[in-house]
C-alpha cells in the first residue's frame, strides 16, 4: 500500500502544472529546485507550508500566468505564494487579434448587468482591460465595487473575476501593447509619479476557475 500511495503521489505532481481547461485552473508552481524531480504530495505540502515559491512562471506563450496571493506564516510576516493559472490559449489567442469586446459588468448598488464594448490587451499570459478615462466610468467602478464580470468574446461567454492592477510597473507596462494594437497613447507616469488616470484604471481579467 505504500508504495502505490507513493506511486500515485508521483503521477500526481507531475500533472500539477501541465492540466488545463476552457475554462482555466489554478495549478501549484513547484519550487525552482535543480534536480527538477516531482515532489511527493508531502514534499509539495511542505513546500506551500514554507512559500518557497517563484513569482516568474516563465510560460507566458503557452497562457501560463502567474499571481501573488499572500498567506504570511507565522513566523514570517513577508512571505508569499504564487499560484500559477492555466489560461485557455485559445482565449488568449482571441484577445490578442480581438480589437473590441463587450464586458458586462453589474451594478454596485443595483446589481443590474450592463453591457460596454471595450478594448482588450493579452501581455504575458494575462488578459487586461483598462479604462482610457481612468475611474470616473460606471464599468470600472462596477468592477472595483464587486469584481465580478462576463466577458463577451469570439462568440463565448466568460466568467470573470477582474483584479484591480495597483503594482505601478504592472499598470505603465500596458501603454506599450496598447499602442501597438489601437495605436493610441495615454499620458503615462515614471518613477515617484503618481499614477495617471488610464494607468489606475487597469484590470486583470482572470476566468472564474482560473
Amino acid at each position: 500500500m505504500a508504495r502505490g500511495a507513493r506511486q500515485n503521489s508521483h503521477a500526481v505532481s507531475q500533472s500539477t502544472v501541465s492540466n488545463e481547461s476552457n475554462n482555466g485552473e489554478h495549478c501549484n508552481k513547484l519550487p525552482n529546485r535543480r534536480n527538477r524531480r516531482p515532489l511527493s504530495g508531502r514534499k509539495i505540502g511542505s513546500a506551500v507550508r514554507r512559500h518557497h515559491f517563484r513569482s516568474d512562471c516563465g510560460a507566458a506563450a503557452s497562457g501560463l500566468s502567474c499571481t501573488w496571493r499572500a498567506e504570511p506564516p507565522a513566523s514570517r510576516s513577508s512571505a508569499a505564494t504564487t499560484i500559477c493559472r492555466v489560461l485557455d490559449p485559445s482565449l488568449y489567442e482571441a484577445a490578442a487579434r480581438t480589437k473590441e469586446v463587450e464586458l458586462t459588468t453589474f451594478g454596485r448598488t443595483s446589481g443590474k448587468p450592463s453591457r460596454r464594448i471595450i478594448w482588450i490587451t493579452a501581455l504575458d499570459g494575462r488578459l487586461y482591460v483598462r479604462s482610457g478615462l481612468g475611474l470616473t466610468r460606471d464599468w470600472p467602478k462596477n468592477l472595483l465595487a464587486n469584481g465580478r464580470a462576463i466577458l463577451h468574446i469570439d462568440s463565448r461567454d466568460v466568467p470573470v473575476h477582474a483584479r484591480h492592477v495597483t503594482d505601478p510597473d504592472e499598470a505603465r507596462a500596458m501603454h506599450a501593447p496598447v499602442k501597438r494594437k489601437y495605436d493610441a497613447a495615454r499620458p503615462s507616469s515614471t518613477g515617484a509619479q503618481p499614477l495617471t488616470p488610464a494607468e489606475q484604471a487597469v484590470f486583470e481579467l482572470v476566468p472564474e476557475g482560473g
